[in-house]
């Protein structure tokens, strides 16, 4: 549950930083920072769309697989092993090319960073539950598009 708790908390962070006062802004609103911020929402939420609608019937919020699950590897999880992971990742980066403060790259960098530990403890348990997970994760891409 600690992956689950830190996620949470990273998200809260993020939500909190949101609202800056005018003074706590790194940088004036700049139309390509707000148009590149909403196009990675946009981006976000088709990938956590799809990556739900995919695994649907396996999905749980903790790391560790379900009992009765299965590795799924079709739809948007042949491209991404962690499409709402990566969503994730999207929604810090959005966040602080529209709302740039301290703040808000502190808690970016932390809920980032916190995908890409909870991803890597999942994988680990992936790879000793299903012995087709090796060959898995040498096509699929993991959080924010790494290879292997």
């Amino acid at each position: 549950m600690r992956y689950v708790t830190l996620q949470m908390v990273t998200m809260a962070g993020m939500i909190a930083a949101f609202f800056p006062g005018p003074k706590d802004r790194l940088w004036p609103n700049h139309p390509a920072a707000d148009a590149l911020g909403c196009l990675l929402l946009v981006a976000a939420a088709a990938l956590v769309t799809a990556g739900f609608v995919t695994i649907r019937p396996t999905f749980r919020v903790r790391p560790d697989p379900r009992p009765d699950g299965r590795l799924v590897t079709g739809g948007v999880y042949g491209r991404f092993r962690h499409p709402m992971y990566t969503s994730l990742a999207l929604v810090a980066v959005s966040l602080v090319l529209l709302r740039p403060s301290w703040p808000m790259i502190g808690a970016g960098i932390a809920s980032v960073a916190v995908v890409v530990w909870k991803s890597r403890h999942e994988e680990r348990l992936l790879a000793e539950r299903y012995s087709e997970y090796a060959a898995y994760r040498k096509k699929a891409r993991g959080v924010l598009g790494a290879r292997g």
